[in-house]
C-alpha cells in the first residue's frame, strides 16, 4: 500500500504501526523505570528548562544542564558530563522572576550514550534567590 504525501510516496509496510508502538512503548516502560523512581518519595512533573549547576560554593566551576522534571523534593537533569553523588547548587531560570538557587544533593548518574547522562537529584534547601 502506498501514500502520497507533500513529501512524496512512501510504503506502509503492514503491520509496521502496531510495531512501531510496541517498541517505543517498550522504550518509554524502560525509561521510566530507571534508577532512582521506585525511591522517589513525590511525584515528579514533566519540566524542561535550562538550568545552571554549579558544583561547589564558589561561583565556578559549573555548567549548563536541563531540567527533566520537578518535584517540591528533587530535579531530574539532562547534561553532557558525569556528576559525582554529592552536593551540587541548581540554578532554575524563569524569565518572570530572580533564578532560585537550591542546595541539591546528586542521588545518581547514569550514562545514556552519545555523551549525554542524566541524573537525580534531592532539595536540601533554598540557598537564596539572586
Amino acid at each position: 500500500m502506498f501514500e502520497t504525501s507533500d513529501f512524496g510516496s512512501c510504503v506502509i509496510v503492514p503491520g509496521a504501526a502496531k510495531r512501531v508502538r510496541e517498541a517505543v512503548n517498550r522504550a518509554l516502560n524502560l525509561a521510566q523505570g530507571g534508577p532512582g523512581l521506585s525511591r522517589r518519595i513525590s511525584v515528579r512533573s514533566p519540566y524542561f528548562g535550562p538550568v545552571l549547576v554549579t558544583l561547589t560554593d564558589e561561583p565556578f566551576p559549573q555548567f549548563s544542564a536541563f531540567a527533566r522534571d520537578l518535584s517540591p523534593v528533587g530535579i531530574g537533569l539532562l547534561h553532557i558530563m558525569p556528576l559525582e553523588r554529592g552536593e551540587v547548587r541548581v540554578s532554575i531560570r524563569n524569565a518572570a522572576e530572580d533564578p532560585l538557587v537550591l542546595r541539591t544533593q546528586i542521588m545518581w548518574c547514569e550514562d545514556c550514550g552519545e555523551g549525554w547522562y542524566i541524573s537525580g537529584g534531592r532539595f536540601l534547601d533554598v540557598v537564596r534567590k539572586q
